[in-house]
């Protein structure tokens, strides 16, 4: 799937978001004692989205960054951002 395509909410139904990945901030977090919500995770070159709207739906502080234009126009849906203000819902 290109990261140029549409997300769809039954396409983030799909999404797994990787265990290893998951394992790694949680011991993170564990290690900081930085409690989830509080703990800020940024995904560079995130494509639409789809690991930053998981991370912020299961409470952590996540943000993403990618250096092409097109798919971070139309994100996986959960929350835009700004660079000059906070993210929200649509």
């Amino acid at each position: 799937m290109s990261k140029h395509y549409v997300l769809t909410e039954a396409k983030m139904s799909r999404f797994k978001f990787p265990r290893h990945m998951l394992r790694h901030i949680e011991n993170c977090c564990a290690r900081t004692g930085v409690p989830r919500m509080e703990f800020n995770v940024l995904d560079y070159g995130c494509g639409r989205g789809r690991a930053v709207a998981w991370l912020r739906a299961s409470g952590y502080n996540a943000f993403g960054v990618d250096i092409d234009p097109e798919p971070v126009r139309f994100p996986a849906g959960v929350h835009t951002c700004s660079l000059r203000g906070p993210c929200r819902a649509p």
